[in-house]
């Protein structure tokens, strides 16, 4: 998959569940359908070559991030739950921790995500979100904590 010589659908069947993921993670279910949609029309219009298969994932997964954040800044007065995996059928710790999730905020929320989820390191994330290994590494510290006290655990 390097330079423009990828296949979108091949993008798609790849990546397309985890970036589900990831905006479902950030809005809500029919929101995050709309997201990835604008991302795979984006990587359409993208006419820079990607350097190998980890550069189009990470250029995927910023783009995602940054549409779900613009999505949340053009509807502010909606109030989105996280209540797109409602439909499937969870047990309730699952939902427990899903609407934890829900509660934190989207750097706390995309860094679970990002570490638990797509098994990313501290280091990758940094580099994926901008950021220093120590701030990421901190803040994956604090939303742990935080979950840990939404779910009442000791």
């Amino acid at each position: 998959m390097m330079g423009l010589q990828y296949d979108v659908h091949e993008v798609f069947d790849e990546y397309g569940d985890m970036l589900l993921r990831l905006a479902l993670a950030n809005v809500g279910a029919s929101e995050a359908c709309d997201v990835v949609q604008d991302v795979m029309l984006r990587l359409l219009k993208h006419n820079k070559p990607f350097d190998g298969g980890e550069h189009l994932k990470a250029w995927l997964i910023r783009v995602t991030i940054n549409r779900c954040r613009d999505y949340k800044r053009a509807h502010r007065n909606r109030n989105l739950p996280l209540d797109a995996v409602a439909s499937l059928a969870i047990e309730s710790h699952q939902q427990e921790l899903i609407d934890a999730l829900g509660q934190l905020g989207a750097k706390d929320r995309n860094v679970i995500y990002l570490h638990y989820f797509e098994g990313y390191s501290c280091p990758e994330i940094a580099k994926l979100l901008h950021s220093r290994p120590a701030t990421i590494l901190s803040r994956l510290s604090r939303a742990r904590a935080k979950l840990k006290n939404m779910l009442g655990e000791t």
